[in-house]
């Protein structure tokens, strides 16, 4: 872990806010898409200080749910969401720099907003840490860990991406285990590509045909296994990585 990573890992409370009532209906009206319920119930729980609740505040002005967009608004809620300890929440910080949304920062800053929810095992931060780090040849060894660890939790981009890989690769001419891959990619996400890449790799091949039927039966053995922050593990102060 670097330095600047430890520096930013050190310097939060480690109690995130408790868990108010109304979160599960916040959640529900959320869920059905009536978002001016959710922000409603939401809003209060965010003023207390709930991390959560300024998670999902920030996520509806980011993408116009129930408010008017508004992208300054969106990060001010998110900051507040990362300063309680809301690991989740730096995959959108990450992202919206990357975008100019409400804040123009480095790469070095992007990537150190990955690093924080990788390092607490958000399957998002470590396969967004995978694509940043997969652009250099000197840092490919430390993205295909991190790829690895999506992977092991079910991130479905993760696991299209593994499966890709061993198809591709001219010296694997048994594609199963790329096909197991693809096909749990399906199974925990929703991507069409995915569909139409293992219709084109089993086309009119009989062989491959067969292939994918062993790659269903290994997936539906397959089991994620989801990371738990290591004991102690204190949460970031996102003012670091706004530094680099």
């Amino acid at each position: 872990m670097g330095a600047t990573i430890i520096i930013a890992l050190m310097a939060l409370a480690l109690t995130p806010a408790p868990v108010l009532a109304g979160m599960k209906e916040a959640k529900a009206a959320y869920d059905a898409k009536d978002y001016k319920t959710a922000f409603e119930e939401y809003l209060p729980l965010a003023e207390a200080g709930n991390a959560e609740a300024q998670f999902w505040i920030g996520d509806m002005y980011r993408f116009g749910l129930g408010r008017k967009q508004d992208y300054n608004k969106a990060v001010v809620w998110f900051r507040k969401s990362a300063t309680n300890g809301f690991a989740r929440v730096m995959i959108s910080l990450g992202y919206m720099a990357g975008k100019g949304q409400g804040m123009t920062l480095s790469d070095k800053s992007k990537i150190c907003f990955y690093e924080i929810a990788a390092y607490y095992g958000i399957s998002g931060g470590q396969w967004n840490l995978y694509m940043k780090l997969s652009n250099s040849f000197f840092t490919m060894k430390e993205a295909k860990k991190w790829l690895n660890r999506a992977i092991r939790q079910g991130h479905p981009r993760a696991l299209a991406r593994k499966g890709a890989l061993l198809i591709l690769d001219p010296l694997n001419f048994d594609k199963t285990e790329g096909l197991m891959y693809l096909v749990l990619a399906q199974k925990y996400g929703d991507d069409p590509e995915v569909d139409e890449f293992i219709e084109e790799t089993v086309a009119d091949d009989s062989a491959r045909k067969k292939q994918l039927e062993k790659a269903k039966a290994m997936a539906a053995k397959w089991k994620p296994v989801k990371e738990v922050p290591p004991a102690g593990l204190p949460p970031v102060n996102i003012d670091n990585c706004l530094k680099l």
